[in-house]
């Protein structure tokens, strides 16, 4: 029997757009175009050869699904696709996003983020693209605690998400749920211990563990400074970037600048019971090749509350 089909999906993607000065500053007509148009593919795949292909091998009847709500920023998108079995359960969903770009506040960097009440449990997705460069890790650190702290919950009326009463804890908005899924290309590099050759050489021989113990995002986060709490799977895949674009080949070639392999694409999770969630899977899909980037995915089995009404 087929793996069942998720209750949830949350896409997050970056870069949808060029990051080019008018796309930075006028939050264009081509983002919104590219929203919408990754919207309809996906709702589209969804609902056509997964839901298809599900119900046949299941012969059970057919799951439809719903985007509850898309936000974007410049080049970054999150969509939150609920099936439309749950849709009566869904409530209280508002979105947000933050620049934290040029002069920090530009949305060529920043983060979009969707929150709902699924049942009787909240969650939090954020997608996010933070500072580039294999040095500038303060840079991306910075960036992570200026999202954490921009993103405010308001709906369309402005009317204020409601804090639940449990968790008036002053935390920041985003923290404030019993799920937070943090995903996108959080741009963490293979810190300088190991040189660029040496980094070549452990991701092309399948070396991981080595470079996950210089990943500067696992140092970052048992010193405490980024992404405090979060959980993260075991980063068993190559890294994901960077790669020549319509290939599976890292990036070597000597007119190109010579960037060391790393994993920047990652997806880590927060629970107010640890207990509540368990990863299934978590891995790229190196056949994609769109983009110099691998895309990365993880399957989730979480445990949400539902109080019957007698």
């Amino acid at each position: 029997k087929p793996a069942p089909l998720p209750d949830i999906v949350a896409l997050g993607f970056q870069e949808i757009v060029d990051l080019n000065a008018v796309n930075v500053v006028v939050n264009s007509t081509m983002t919104v175009q590219r929203s919408a148009a990754w919207e309809d593919v996906v709702v589209a795949a969804l609902n056509g050869h997964l839901a298809a292909a599900y119900a046949s091998a299941t012969q059970e009847p057919r799951h439809q699904y719903k985007l509850v709500l898309e936000k974007h920023l410049v080049g970054i998108l999150l969509l939150v696709i609920v099936r439309t079995d749950h849709l009566e359960h869904v409530r209280e969903v508002f979105g947000a996003t933050a620049g934290v770009g040029i002069m920090g506040m530009m949305g060529n960097k920043g983060g979009a983020a969707v929150r709902l009440s699924f049942y009787d449990s909240t969650l939090c997705f954020v997608c996010s693209h933070l500072a580039a460069h294999r040095e500038n890790v303060a840079g991306r650190n910075a960036d992570y605690q200026n999202i954490l702290g921009k993103i405010q919950f308001v709906g369309d009326n402005d009317e204020e998400c409601p804090n639940d009463a449990r968790y008036l804890t002053g935390e920041a908005p985003i923290l404030n749920h019993d799920f937070v899924f943090w995903i996108g290309d959080l741009n963490y590099r293979i810190n300088d211990e190991l040189s660029t050759e040496e980094v070549f050489q452990c991701a092309e021989r399948g070396n991981l563990a080595e470079l996950r113990q210089h990943d500067q995002l696992n140092i970052e986060r048992k010193r405490g400074g980024v992404l405090h709490g979060f959980e993260e799977g075991v980063l068993n895949f190559r890294p994901t970037y960077k790669f020549q674009a319509g290939t599976s080949v890292y990036e070597k070639r000597p007119e190109k600048k010579l960037r060391a392999p790393a994993w920047c694409d990652r997806i880590l999770w927060k629970a107010r019971d640890p207990e509540d969630v368990v990863l299934h899977t978590y891995n790229c899909v190196m056949g994609l090749d769109l983009s110099d980037h691998k895309p990365v995915h993880a399957g989730f089995e979480i445990q949400v509350r539902h109080q019957v009404d007698t």
